[in-house]
């Protein structure tokens, strides 16, 4: 509800203050970790999408029961890299992301087939992008105000629980065009990958 003077007054401007159409952005504490503020959002949303390198962490504790999604879950989306890029890179020989980054592909395909099985009205995607991972992502509810997107860029030569990480919470009627940069890009995602479930 917004409060109107008339006529305005010099101490008062009937317009809508320029903070209505921002988001906040929080730092996230590292190590990062999944069970916690994490997990607790996750188990309330309707809808959730991950970009992630393989979410092996997140993967295992949704197996495990530590973290439980919503009996309202209308929609899981998993983005992850396609295991061929790293066939196009010059790595050392004990490096395996490659078949890792495959077992990690099966863990989910698994996961999400079951959760298919259990769920028939949730959309459940598993999606692989032929793209280099630019940042790890996980996005909650982001359709809708006090939607979350958490963003951790990747650092080399540091675990992906200890990059640095950001989170956007959208505020106001409308999404901020920061906001709304990352939306495109998932939505990028979901419409040019096919579906392994």
């Amino acid at each position: 509800r917004k409060v109107v003077i008339a006529p305005s007054q010099r101490w008062w401007s009937n317009e809508d203050p320029i903070s209505k159409d921002m988001i906040t952005v929080q730092l996230t504490p590292l190590p990062k970790v999944i069970i916690g503020q994490f997990s607790a959002r996750i188990s309330s949303a309707e809808n959730v999408a991950l970009i992630q390198l393989t979410g092996d962490r997140i993967l295992e504790a949704l197996k495990s029961v530590k973290v439980q999604l919503s009996s309202e879950l209308k929609q899981l989306l998993v983005f992850m890299p396609d295991p061929e890029i790293y066939g196009a890179m010059k790595l050392p020989a004990h490096y395996s992301i490659q078949d890792y980054t495959e077992n990690c592909i099966m863990g989910w395909k698994e996961y999400l087939t079951t959760l298919k099985r259990q769920n028939s009205f949730c959309i459940v995607k598993l999606g692989l992008f032929k793209e280099p991972p630019y940042f790890g992502a996980s996005f909650v509810d982001w359709q809708k105000p006090h939607g979350k997107i958490h963003v951790s860029p990747y650092v080399w030569s540091t675990k992906s629980e200890d990059c640095p990480g950001y989170e956007l919470e959208w505020l106001g009627p409308q999404p901020p065009a920061v906001y709304k940069k990352y939306v495109i890009g998932l939505d990028s995602l979901n419409a040019h990958t096919s579906n392994l479930i």
